[in-house]
């Protein structure tokens, strides 16, 4: 496998049959020319998107001071969550949450929590979505002990209040920076409870969630990454689990249940942002060059870290956006971050 220090813009990005022969330089020029373009256009996009949200007029300004307070809940969250949620076991102890979520309206990467039975009878929820009823029934079905509500990252954390209101004897798990994060919002979904573990760059290696959760799972916190990524491995059912490490486009069970107009894909940003996060399309080299230009924020830390988890055994892996991959997911992994290992 190489090794690269990746200091240079096209250092690191070689062929997959040797680490001595560079990919043509015209082809590297070309995507990073494309991909930059691609990321503005999404920029400027995004920031158009946003600036529509907060617009207010002259006669509703008290009115939407008041609306921003609830921005980040009653923007993400389906109006109906109990209606499009797609509930299904991926293994007899696994079982996943799904919900349509769509960025700015327009670009449809889903939602999804899993909740995990662990091999001491106790259970883990990861990234939750809202707590239904038919959600309560599942864990009560699996034993009812929930020890551990897991964020698995510094965007996916929303409903961990309501998880935890209503199973209070649960620990709460996240990357740093998340718990001053939450304090800040003025949002009534989000609280600002002490977490039991909180993820650190420098304290990585030695900390420990809890001795039944580390006799199960494998884990990794991928400081490297943007969003500050927790990766699991649920190892007696070999499946990973996590949040914006790994895209899986098109959404389709997330919208299986909506109204067929809301299946309909976007405009040309929603599409051309499905396209760059579609693992198992053609030779995948979009989706590595956002990974690797554009997600990466501490490439050598992020590298350390996908080799880690390349290294485990896992067959499924259950990303929070777009469909789970069942049976071939370590292959489809490793050609994906096959520049970072």
């Amino acid at each position: 496998m190489r090794q690269s220090s990746a200091t240079g813009p096209w250092d690191g990005i070689r062929s997959p049959e040797t680490s001595e022969t560079p990919i043509d330089v015209a082809d590297v020029i070309l995507g990073q020319c494309l991909m930059r373009f691609s990321i503005l256009i999404l920029g400027i996009c995004l920031s158009f998107f946003a600036r529509i949200s907060n617009t207010e007029g002259p006669s509703t300004r008290q009115t939407a001071k008041h609306a921003n307070e609830h921005i980040m809940s009653e923007k993400l969250i389906p109006s109906n969550p109990a209606d499009v949620m797609v509930m299904r076991h991926v293994t007899p102890n696994v079982v996943t949450f799904s919900v349509p979520f769509s960025r700015f309206g327009t670009m449809k990467i889903g939602g999804r929590g899993t909740l995990v039975k662990m091999t001491s009878g106790d259970l883990a929820v990861f990234s939750p979505v809202a707590l239904t009823e038919e959600a309560k029934a599942k864990v009560s079905e699996l034993g009812g002990n929930l020890a551990y509500i897991v964020a698995l990252d510094f965007e996916h954390h929303i409903f961990l209040s309501e998880w935890l209101k209503a199973y209070p004897t649960a620990k709460l798990v996240g990357p740093e920076g998340l718990p001053e994060k939450r304090a800040k919002q003025n949002d009534p979904k989000i609280g600002s409870e002490p977490f039991a573990t909180v993820f650190t760059k420098d304290k990585k290696s030695t900390t420990r969630i809890g001795d039944d959760f580390d006799r199960d799972f494998d884990y990794e916190y991928v400081d490297g990454h943007a969003n500050k990524e927790i990766v699991v491995n649920f190892r007696p059912d070999r499946t990973l689990i996590e949040a914006d490490l790994f895209f899986n486009l098109p959404a389709t069970e997330q919208y299986s249940r909506v109204p067929e107009k809301q299946k309909q894909a976007g405009g040309f940003l929603a599409r051309h942002f499905e396209g760059l996060q579609d693992p198992q399309g053609g030779s995948n080299k979009w989706m590595k060059r956002f990974n690797w230009f554009v997600l990466a924020k501490d490439r050598a830390s992020f590298n350390e870290s996908i080799r880690a988890i390349a290294k485990w055994d896992f067959v499924n892996l259950i990303p929070c956006h777009g469909d789970v991959l069942e049976g071939n997911a370590k292959e489809v992994f490793q050609k994906t971050f096959e520049w970072h290992i």
